[in-house]
């Protein structure tokens, strides 16, 4: 069976020499270190989350089939199972913090109230060149202190400097969301953290706006004025780009994927891909093989 390498926090730490004992919850590395996972030329995606820090240089990446460039003073998201690919050739200096939600010991999935975690939408990245990325910095030189280090309560310090950085960027990436009108209006954020959640089960705008307790034109008023996508856009957008990542990293055939994503009718279902795409199933997953 095809399928796409997922990397595991686990096996990370085996291709470096850290003195960090830690066995699957977290990892850091500057751009000198970074693990032979993430250099492989071949699309993959991870079991944890990742934050990328470019100090100098700039790096591309694509994740879930959009390309992204992050220059000097970037940072990135990417959370656990996006499709990524990397080009970190003209990366000079940067630093990479890998992590599970098993580190944080939270008793909710605080993670996924964040507005730079789980969007497949929303730019996954940030520009902190006008903000004081000084103050990044000395938290990852903290962590990376910590790391290297036998100090007592190391582990709890390493948390502490995650979640301030987590917070800060997540206070920044939305207070910059809605001075650029792109607009990140909380129910959007919800809304999106919800189809994530649901996007097989559920596909109806009216069944998610009762989820947020709201009508379904209110939903599809906010979702157009914020981000300019109807809520149904929204939906398919998310469907879609899973239907894509099945098509053309799995062998499953067209019939098992429809019924994964609810699509009883398989000839529904093919309308239904090639409207938003221009392609039936098969033939896109023959025209995108040819590029993999």
């Amino acid at each position: 069976m095809k399928s796409i390498n997922v990397n595991k926090i686990s096996k990370l730490k085996q291709n470096l020499n850290t003195y960090f004992e830690h066995e699957s919850n977290f990892h850091v590395f500057d751009s000198s270190k970074v693990p032979i996972q993430f250099q492989q030329p071949n699309p993959f995606r991870n079991d944890f989350y990742t934050l990328v820090f470019i100090i100098k240089g700039q790096m591309d990446i694509t994740i879930d089939f959009k390309r992204h460039r992050l220059q000097s003073y970037h940072v990135g998201f990417i959370s656990p199972n996006q499709i990524i690919e990397v080009d970190d050739e003209l990366v000079e200096l940067g630093f990479g913090i890998v992590f599970k939600k098993d580190l944080l010991l939270l008793s909710v999935d605080w993670l996924k109230t964040l507005p730079i975690f789980h969007r497949f939408h929303s730019t996954p990245s940030l520009d902190l060149s006008n903000f004081n990325y000084d103050f990044f910095l000395n938290c990852v030189n903290q962590i990376l202190e910590e790391y290297s280090s036998n100090k007592t309560y190391k582990y709890d310090i390493i948390k502490a400097n995650l979640m301030l950085v987590l917070a800060h960027l997540s206070r920044i990436y939305s207070l910059s969301m809605v001075e650029d009108k792109i607009g990140h209006n909380k129910v959007v954020v919800d809304f999106e953290t919800l189809i994530e959640k649901n996007y097989r089960s559920v596909k109806l705008v009216k069944e998610y706006a009762d989820m947020l307790c709201m009508s379904s034109q209110n939903l599809n008023r906010i979702c157009k004025n914020t981000i300019g996508l109807t809520a149904s856009d929204l939906i398919n957008k998310k469907i879609l780009l899973e239907v894509k990542r099945f098509l053309i990293y799995t062998d499953n055939n067209i019939d098992e994927i429809a019924h994964m994503f609810n699509f009883n009718d398989n000839s529904y279902f093919t309308k239904y891909f090639k409207k938003a795409t221009g392609y039936t199933p098969k033939q896109y997953r023959k025209e995108k093989s040819k590029v993999i």
